[in-house]
């Protein structure tokens, strides 16, 4: 029997605090799906992954109560919400180590 998420959840962690937790190829499914709509009803989720839907709540539940799932957002349009231009900076610069250090 492989273990939900939430479930045993404890003991190991890694170096930085935080370890993977064991999900099956249901669960991916789901996060796969409210990827792409976060907005999706239970009842449309549940149909799409063919599971019930109260298995589909509970599930989505236990990843967000374990921390899989963290938030659900907007994409919006900038140009449309009134922005006139949009820009992404990646910046990515390394200093020289000095004589003597």
């Amino acid at each position: 029997m492989t273990s939900r998420p939430g479930e045993g959840a404890g003991s190991g962690a890694a170096d930085s605090g935080v370890q993977a937790l064991p999900l099956d190829d249901v669960d991916r499914a789901i996060v796969a799906v409210l990827r792409e709509d976060g907005r999706i009803s239970m009842r449309a989720l549940a149909a799409r992954l063919h599971i019930s839907r109260s298995g589909a709540y509970l599930r989505v539940q236990q990843l967000e109560e374990a921390g899989v799932i963290t938030g659900y957002s907007a994409w919006v349009d900038p140009q449309r919400y009134g922005y006139g231009l949009s820009a992404y900076v990646h910046l990515k610069i390394a200093q020289p180590a000095q004589p003597g250090d």
